[in-house]
């Protein structure tokens, strides 16, 4: 709208004065061109009746040889008008008379190049006219056509049209002057044509512009007529509505701001987070009440002051106030957070442990005017992530170290030791008596008995020694910076506290001992897990010595040796029945009365393991040592059962074999491997009379009880019960 006014003015000035300047030029030309034509044509024409002229005039001088008059007359005739030369010759084309202004120094014709462009000529013969005479009268002229005429010379005459030049030069001059001026009144007259028809439009222009420019409250003045005028008072209604539209969103806008802000000061008031907002020169310009709460400064305490006024941070490794780094994040835009934990001192001296994030605050330019910081109380997470933190490597009951956190330090007095040969010794106790501590008064008993035990043993040991409770009863210790003798010295220390000591519930009291198992570190040990096992081993032997017994580890051992190998079959043992390694044999038991027919076999147990057979005696003892027997009889029974159905099958109406199964006592005193024996001979489909359990007298005089319900529960199904070793064992 800012260039209506010369947009519109242009076209009408343009429409006014481009056809009259058109016309003017086309007249202009055809008036030049015309009178060009006009006077080339008469000076040509006179020219011609000049040369007429003068042949005829010339035609008795020239035949009575009066050639002076001749000359006079071409002479006078030369200077009457613009001639450049002239010759009259005779019959003979011999020049008689003649004149050229070309060769007098004083002509004031144009240069010769000049002339030459600009010269004609024009060329008449002089004939002699016949003369009838008819009874003294003239004839008709019309008959001297009829006569031959007779050419007695020729007159040449040479003019230039320099001059008609200059006059069609004068012609082109005046007929520019005209055009200019028929131009000038076109422009005048267009000129006022489009201010007359413009100005309503540059005011109207004008009107738009500060309309579109916000002032919707202006109006343009409604002056003109016909269309102007209707789109003037269209534009000022346009405006009117544009002024209320913009009067009805601000409000709604005013309204919708009004409940936003309610809105985020409701959330801002409400969330558990700390919120504080400051100006670009990091001066509080809003917290929230979980903010004040956890500062402790109140909401008009705070507005105004320094942020570091109120929110005074620590970090762990500082003892000085931290200086939260706002600058930074006023300065450069950048969100700061920080992983470790800041403490946050309360007015009141409480100190909260938080998590933070400071944000800068941008306007619409991007600019930054201000920055916000969130944080929240994380005290109770932390406690709570300081506590499992403590339970990964302490024991609940006790308050001890546990196994993991055993083997890590002893990882590290490993290394210790291997780089610096320091004397340090492990110890692994076994407590005596706690099953019977338990069994008969209840696991509130045991529990008490192990937090006494082990503040008896923190009594005992050094300040840096590392103690822990391994699992159940068993107890150990790491002994740094010891020799071996000391060490020595405070085991049987740790014995005699342990002889001496009584532990009461109720109206009972128990002498509960200890065997400890003690390896005196050096670097051939290989791993964490060798030592343990070291330590195990000499317990085991401590153990099988007495109680309150200290055995300490020689690699040379019999026993440990023997401990060590049971210990590596455990993994075999597993993997083997994970693997299906395991093998039947049926061994056929021959009777001393020839006369029986049922024949008897007994199921053997084997170890198919890295392309060798192992017999039972070979990795019994660990199997047994480790508890693996039950899960050993479970494969038994489990595979036995599932062959001897295709077995029987096959034999036909063969005579019956009988079957017996071996049974480890561990497997005897497990109620679940009760039901899963019963289950597995309730579901077989062979003659439950051709099954006979082994169980040995030992087994099952230890758990009289036991074994008695487990006979009568498969008796009940047919199977059949004996004892192995009768005679040799408790009984």
């Amino acid at each position: 709208m800012k260039n209506l006014s010369s947009t519109i003015r242009q076209p009408i000035v343009l429409v006014a004065i481009l056809p009259a300047v058109c016309l003017a030029v086309l007249l202009s030309f055809y008036f030049i061109t015309q009178r060009s034509h006009d006077v080339e044509r008469t000076l040509h024409h006179e020219i011609d009746h000049l040369a007429t002229y003068i042949a005829n005039n010339s035609e008795f001088d020239l035949l009575t040889g009066n050639l002076d008059t001749l000359q006079k007359s071409i002479t006078r005739i030369s200077q009457e008008h613009d001639l450049v030369f002239m010759k009259i010759l005779d019959k003979d084309q011999k020049v008689v008379a003649s004149i050229d202004k070309r060769l007098n120094k004083a002509n004031t014709l144009p240069k010769s190049a000049t002339l030459a462009r600009h010269l004609f000529e024009v060329a008449k013969t002089i004939t002699i006219t016949p003369i009838t005479v008819n009874d003294y009268r003239l004839s008709n002229p019309g008959d001297r056509n009829n006569n031959p005429r007779q050419t007695i010379g020729k007159v040449i005459i040479g003019a230039t049209d320099i001059y008609a030049s200059r006059m069609k030069h004068q012609l082109e001059v005046q007929a520019f002057i005209i055009i200019g001026i028929a131009i000038s009144l076109t422009i005048i007259f267009a000129i006022f044509l489009a201010q007359s028809v413009s100005k309503p439009l540059t005011l109207l222009s004008r009107g738009i512009e500060k309309i579109k420019a916000g002032n919707l409250q202006h109006r343009i003045t409604e002056q003109s007529g016909g269309e102007v005028g209707v789109l003037e008072k269209n534009i000022n209604e346009m405006a009117s509505s544009l002024a209320n539209a913009q009067a009805f969103e601000r409000r709604q806008a005013a309204n919708i701001l009004q409940s936003e802000r309610i809105k985020a000061h409701t959330t801002l008031e409400s969330i558990g987070e700390g919120v504080i907002t400051t100006n670009e020169n990091a001066i509080i310009t809003y917290i929230n009440p979980a903010a004040s709460k956890l500062t402790g400064y109140r909401y008009e305490e705070s507005i105004g002051q320094p942020l570091d006024g109120i929110f005074r941070t620590y970090t762990d490794s500082q003892n000085d106030q931290f200086t939260y780094p706002i600058d930074s994040c006023l300065s450069h835009g950048h969100v700061v957070r920080h992983d470790a934990m800041l403490k946050l001192i309360c007015k009141n001296g409480e100190v909260f442990i938080i998590r933070d994030t400071a944000t800068p605050i941008r306007d619409h330019e991007n600019r930054i005017v201000g920055a916000v910081v969130i944080f929240d109380d994380f005290s109770t997470m932390h406690a709570m992530g300081e506590k499992l933190v403590y339970q990964a490597s302490h024991d609940d009951l006790t308050g001890l170290y546990n196994r993991r956190e055993f083997e890590n330090q002893l990882d590290v007095v490993i290394n210790e030791t291997r780089q610096h040969h320091s004397d340090n010794s492990v110890f692994f106790i076994d407590l005596d008596q706690f099953k019977v501590v338990n069994d008969s008064c209840g696991h509130a008993a045991g529990d008490q008995l192990l937090k006494q035990i082990s503040q008896l043993f923190r009594t005992q040991i050094r300040e840096h020694d590392i103690l822990a409770r391994l699992g159940g009863d068993e107890f150990g210790i790491i002994l740094r910076d010891c020799r071996q003798e000391n060490a020595i010295e405070l085991a049987h220390n740790l014995l005699d506290a342990m002889q001496t000591f009584v532990f009461s519930w109720g109206n009972q009291q128990f002498n509960v001992g200890a065997c400890i198992g003690m390896v005196t570190l050096s670097p051939k040990f290989i791993s964490t897990s060798d030592i343990l096992m070291a330590a195990d081993s000499a317990c085991y032997l401590a153990k099988e010595g007495g109680r309150n017994n200290l055995h300490i580890y020689e690699p040379s051992d019999r026993e440990q040796q023997k401990r060590r190998s049971e210990t590596k079959w455990v993994q075999r043992l597993k993997n083997a029945l994970d693997e299906d390694r395991f093998m039947l044999y049926a061994q056929k038991i021959l009777p001393l009365n020839e006369s029986a027919q049922t024949a008897n076999y007994e199921i053997l147990l084997r170890l198919n393991l890295d392309e060798n057979i192992y017999a039972p005696g070979t990795f019994m003892s660990a199997a047994e040592r480790y508890n693996l027997m039950p899960e050993i009889d479970r494969w038994v029974i489990t595979t036995l059962f599932s062959r001897l159905e295709n077995f029987i099958a096959s034999q036909g109406n063969a005579e019956p074999i009988r079957f017996n199964i071996n049974l480890s006592g561990q497997s005897l005193t497990r109620d679940d491997f009760h039901e899963f024996v019963y289950n597995t001979v309730l579901a077989s489909k062979i003659d439950h009379s051709l099954i006979t359990f082994e169980i040995t007298e030992t087994a099952t005089i230890a758990n009289m009880a036991r074994a008695i319900d487990f006979m009568k529960k498969l008796k009940t199904m047919g199977c059949q019960f004996a004892l192995d070793d009768f005679g040799s064992g408790l009984s």
